[in-house]
C-alpha cells in the first residue's frame, strides 16, 4: 500500500519488510492513520522478544529516511487478524506520542500550564517538565505558537528566543519566574470607514508596484495538479467567492488618497473562475500568460484558472499579489478551499488586516528601532560582491536559475549537528552562506537578507494579509572562530532579529543612512530562503484532490537568491541571479563552492573558519 505523508510517498510494505528483517521480531503490521492532531502518520506494531521500541527506531533509522520511520510504534501480544487472515487494521490501537526521556510530572501549576501548552502546539498526549521542545517535533513555527499562548495564558511575554534556547517546560518556567507580567491584550476591531492607512510593507511594495506598473515582481504564483477526479466548476466557484467574502485582503483595493496611501476594503467583490481548454500548447505556455500585471486599485488582487486539455488532464492555477498577501496567509487560503467546496462549516475570522495594520502603527516601535539601529551601524560601504558584468543604472533585470542537487547530503546529518548545538537548519545553511560571502566579499563583516514572518502576536496567527517583513542579518564569520562556535553566535544574532523583525525593513534602510543605488538592495546583495516542501499545501475534497507542482517561475528581487530546498528527503540548491550582473558559469562556481563549504563543516565543525575549504580539486590545481 503506498500513502503519502507530509509530501513524500511512502510503501508501506517497505517499511514491514524492515521491521521483519529485525533480529527478535516476529510479525509486524504498518498503517498510515490521523494522529491526536489530524496529520497522516505512520504506525507500526510488532510482537517479539528482546526487543524494544526504542532499539526497533534505532535500526530503522541506521537504513531508512527520516520521513519512513513510524512516528508512533507499540509492541503487541499478537496482531490482530480478520476471519480472512489479512490484518485487521481496525482493530489496532491508538498510539500516545512519548519522548525518548523519562517521564516527570509537574510540579506546580505554572509548570502544569507550560506542558499543556506544549501538548496542545505539538499534539502531544502527555509532556513532563524534562522533554525536549525539539525531540516532540519542535520548529520555528511552533516555538512562535507556544510563546504566543504562553503570553495569553500567563500574561508573560516569552521571547521566541526563549522557546528555542530553553527547550524544555522546566527552563521556560525559570524564564517566567523573572519575566514581567502583562495582562494580555488583543488586537481590537477598528471602526468601519472608508479608507484605512496601508502598513509600512504594503507602502514598500505599493511604490514598487507605481515605478514600474507592468512589474510582476510581486506576483506569487502556483500550479496545481488535478490527480484525483474532476472539479465541479460551480462549486469551486462558489469556494472561492466564500474565499473572498470570509477575508478583506482578497477585497481590498490600494491607492493614493489626498496625498496619503491608503487601503480600500469594498463590502463585496465578485469572483469568477476562469476555465479554459488548451488545444496544443503546454501548460507551461499558458502560465506564463496567465501571470500578468495586476492593478492594485481593482480588486480582487488574485485570479484562478481552471486549465484542461484533451488528453484529460487538468491544472489549477493561482496567482496573487504579494501586497494581499504571505506565504503563511497563502497556506491557510489552500486550507480553506476544499473545506468551503464541501460546505463544511470553519471559523469565522474574528480580525482582519486592517485591524492589524492600524494596532501596528500605534505600537511602540523605539526599542526595535535602537536594535537595528545598533545592528546596522558603520557598515562597510566599500565592500563590493564581484560581478561578471559591470553595474549600469539600467542593468538588466531578467533573472535566471542555476539548480544543484545535493543527493549526497542526509537529513540526519543537517539534525545532528543543529541538535548538538541548539540552532535549526535555517541558521545552519545562512551561516555556511555568509562564510561563503566572507570570501566573495574579502570581509569578515556580512549582511544577508531572509524574510521574518512578522507574527509574534497570538491574534496574527490567523490574519491573511502580507505581514511578513525582510530581516537583514549582519553575521561576522571570523577566520579564527571555531565553525562549531560560529553557528551558536549565528543563532543568538537570528533570534535577536526575530525578536525586532516588526520594524519595518524601509525604516531600517532609511536609519542606516547607506548610500542608494538604483536596482540594488541598499543593505545587502544575497538574499536567503529555507525552503521545507514537506510540507507543500495540496487541496482535498470528495470530488477530487489537487497537488501543487512545481513551476518554471524566478523574478529579480535581488542581485542573488540562494533557496536552499528540502524535498522529498534531499536538499536541493536553486540560485536566481540577474543575467545583468552574473554568468550561468559563474553562478554554477558558486554553488559548487556552497556545496564544499556544507562538506567541510559537517566533517570539520570544530575547526577554525579560515581552514573551510569551499575549492573544487581543479581550482585547487590552478592556483
Amino acid at each position: 500500500e503506498q500513502v503519502k505523508i507530509r509530501g513524500f510517498r511512502i510503501e508501506l510494505g517497505d517499511i514491514e519488510s524492515h521491521i521483519r528483517n529485525i533480529s527478535g521480531v516476529k510479525e509486524c503490521a504498518v498503517i498510515a492513520r490521523a494522529d491526536a492532531g489530524g496529520e497522516k502518520a505512520i504506525y507500526a506494531y510488532y510482537t517479539g522478544n528482546g526487543i524494544s521500541v526504542s532499539d526497533i527506531k534505532d535500526r530503522l533509522g541506521e537504513i531508512l529516511p527520516e520521513y519512513m520511520i513510524p512516528s508512533y510504534l507499540m509492541k503487541l501480544e499478537s496482531i490482530p487478524v480478520t476471519r480472512n487472515g489479512k490484518v485487521d487494521k481496525r482493530a489496532l490501537p491508538d498510539i500516545e506520542a512519548k519522548t525518548s526521556r523519562e517521564y516527570v510530572a509537574p510540579r506546580n501549576k505554572t509548570e502544569e500550564t507550560i506542558c499543556r501548552i506544549f501538548e496542545d502546539i505539538l499534539n502531544v498526549e502527555k509532556v513532563g517538565i524534562k522533554d525536549n521542545f525539539f525531540e516532540l517535533g519542535g520548529h520555528s513555527l511552533k516555538a512562535i505558537h507556544i510563546a504566543n499562548r504562553i503570553e495569553i495564558d500567563t500574561g508573560v511575554r516569552v521571547a521566541i528566543k526563549d522557546v528555542l534556547t530553553n527547550s524544555t517546560p522546566e527552563k521556560i518556567v525559570d524564564i517566567l519566574v523573572g519575566g514581567t507580567v502583562d495582562d494580555y491584550e488583543p488586537i481590537p476591531k477598528v471602526e468601519t470607514k472608508e479608507y484605512y492607512p496601508m502598513s509600512e510593507v504594503q507602502k514598500r511594495l505599493f511604490i514598487l508596484k507605481q515605478m514600474d506598473e507592468m512589474s510582476v515582481s510581486y506576483n506569487v504564483p502556483y500550479c496545481f495538479r488535478i490527480c484525483n477526479g474532476t472539479p465541479d466548476e460551480r462549486k469551486l466557484n462558489e469556494a472561492l467567492q466564500k474565499l473572498v467574502d470570509r477575508h478583506e485582503s482578497l477585497r481590498t483595493g490600494l491607492c493614493v488618497v489626498d496625498g496619503e496611501f491608503r487601503q480600500v476594503v469594498y463590502p463585496h467583490v465578485d469572483f469568477k473562475l476562469d476555465v479554459l481548454t488548451l488545444e496544443k500548447e503546454e501548460i507551461k505556455s499558458e502560465l506564463n500568460k496567465f501571470i500578468r500585471p495586476f492593478d492594485l486599485k481593482s480588486p480582487p488582487l488574485f485570479r484562478v484558472e481552471l486549465v484542461k486539455n484533451s488528453e484529460g488532464k487538468s491544472w489549477l492555477l493561482f496567482d496573487f499579489h504579494h501586497i494581499i498577501v504571505d506565504g503563511y496567509s497563502i497556506k491557510q487560503l489552500f486550507s480553506e478551499i476544499g473545506d468551503l467546496y464541501e460546505g463544511t462549516d470553519i471559523f469565522e475570522p474574528v480580525l482582519q488586516y486592517k485591524d492589524y495594520s492600524e494596532w501596528l502603527a500605534r505600537r511602540d516601535m523605539s526599542n526595535q528601532k535602537k536594535y537595528w539601529e545598533k545592528t546596522l551601524e558603520n557598515i562597510p560601504e566599500d565592500k563590493v560582491l564581484p560581478t561578471d558584468m559591470i553595474r549600469a543604472e539600467q542593468t538588466d533585470q531578467r533573472v535566471l536559475v542555476v539548480r544543484r542537487e545535493l543527493n549526497w547530503l542526509d537529513s540526519k546529518q543537517v539534525e545532528r549537528i543543529c541538535g548538538d548545538h541548539g540552532i535549526t537548519a535555517n541558521m545552519f545553511f545562512i551561516s555556511i552562506l555568509s562564510v561563503l560571502l566572507a570570501r566573495y566579499y574579502d570581509s569578515e563583516d556580512v549582511i544577508v537578507g531572509t524574510p521574518g514572518a512578522c507574527r509574534v502576536h497570538p491574534d496574527t496567527e490567523k490574519i491573511v494579509g502580507m505581514l511578513v517583513n525582510t530581516l537583514p542579518i549582519r553575521l561576522k564569520p571570523t577566520s579564527n572562530m571555531r565553525f562549531s562556535e560560529y553557528i551558536e553566535n549565528t543563532r543568538d544574532v537570528f533570534v535577536n532579529a526575530l525578536s525586532n523583525q516588526e520594524y519595518p525593513f524601509n525604516a531600517m534602510v532609511e536609519d542606516s543612512q547607506v548610500k542608494r543605488m538604483k536596482g540594488k538592495n541598499p543593505l545587502f546583495d544575497v538574499f536567503f530562503n529555507y525552503v521545507d516542501q514537506n510540507f507543500s499545501e495540496n487541496i482535498n475534497t470528495n470530488d477530487f484532490s489537487a497537488e501543487q507542482c512545481e513551476i518554471d517561475y524566478a523574478v529579480g528581487k535581488f542581485d542573488l537568491v540562494f533557496d536552499l530546498i528540502v524535498k522529498n528527503g534531499t536538499y536541493l540548491l536553486d540560485i536566481t541571479y540577474k543575467t545583468g550582473l552574473y554568468l550561468e558559469e559563474t553562478v554554477a562556481r558558486m554553488s559548487e563552492h556552497y556545496d564544499n563549504l556544507i562538506r567541510w563543516a559537517l566533517k570539520h565543525e570544530f575547526d577554525t573558519i579560515v581552514s573551510a575549504e569551499m575549492l573544487s580539486e581543479t581550482e585547487k590545481f590552478c592556483q
